[in-house]
């Protein structure tokens, strides 16, 4: 397919999806770990909006207190901690990419 001069490219939508997802799990981590001028405190973090704004971050972190419940000791990541950050643009893509499946498929068996 041609594409028109001075167009944008078009991307499927789930990279689209993916990006934004991954974008969402990025900021929750930097804005937790203060990576941001904004500061959190924890009523935001235990409200609704904070909940949805941070739950890849905190889908990691409860990851992470399971597997330290289940080795029976407490991880060293005071000092290490960047991981978590990706590992939370993961959990935050694999959220909106299935999230986007779950409507196409609704959507699809509706219309038929």
């Amino acid at each position: 397919m041609a594409q028109r001069a001075g167009a944008l490219p078009r991307f499927p939508p789930s990279i689209v999806a993916a990006s934004a997802g991954a974008v969402w799990g990025g900021f929750g981590y930097a804005l937790l770990w203060g990576h941001t001028t904004w500061s959190v405190g924890r009523p935001f973090v235990v409200s609704t909006v904070g909940f949805l704004a941070l739950l890849p971050v905190r889908t990691v972190l409860w990851s992470i207190h399971l597997a330290e419940r289940r080795a029976g000791r407490s991880f060293a990541l005071a000092d290490s901690n960047w991981w978590i950050g990706l590992a939370a643009a993961g959990v935050g893509a694999a959220i909106v990419v299935t999230l986007l499946f779950v409507v196409r498929f609704v959507l699809r068996r509706v219309r038929s």
